[in-house]
């Protein structure tokens, strides 16, 4: 109900159908999760982030939680809080193309321009679409201010996703 409040655009009826959930079942994540997504889209960013925050604490190693989390950080420009909690998360195997999306926008908002190219290159990688991968690598690799070990890494990661895209065209 809380939800087809949000969508009818019902905002003081979607927050109380929540709020009384919350207050019955405070320990349920995805409650908090539509509390914050309730505020969202009622552009009230900023009271987001405790809900989301709450999720968090709920279940940190859950997708849901740490993704609507990192997405209200971005929002209300707490970028760094946001990479860091996605880099402590992001072990490989947990990384997804939402993943990566989240972290380019994050590293974006911090200016570093390269990593949200190596970032942007790894969600494209991750849907399929090598071409696109293979082109943010080489902007990430001609990005100026790099180290010597930044530019090697990128490299490396070039060759690999170019001879992936020398296979496929072979095929």
């Amino acid at each position: 109900l809380a939800l087809a409040y949000m969508e009818a655009g019902d905002f003081d009826k979607a927050r109380n159908e929540i709020t009384k959930l919350m207050a019955k079942c405070p320990s349920i994540g995805a409650f908090h999760i539509a509390a914050g997504k309730i505020e969202q889209r009622a552009n009230q960013y900023a009271a987001a982030v405790p809900h989301f925050a709450r999720a968090y604490e709920l279940d940190p190693e859950g997708r849901a939680a740490v993704y609507n989390y990192v997405n209200g950080l971005l929002l209300v420009d707490r970028a760094r809080e946001a990479k860091e909690l996605l880099s402590n998360w992001g072990l490989s195997e947990r990384r997804d193309p939402r993943f990566y999306k989240l972290m380019a926008d994050a590293q974006t908002r911090l200016g570093d321009d390269s990593s949200a190219h190596g970032a942007l290159a790894e969600y494209y990688y991750s849907v399929g679409e090598v071409p696109y991968a293979a082109e943010q690598l080489r902007i990430a690799r001609d990005s100026p201010g790099l180290s010597n070990y930044q530019r090697q890494k990128i490299v490396a990661r070039l060759e690999e996703v170019e001879g992936d895209l020398q296979r496929m065209m072979d095929e």
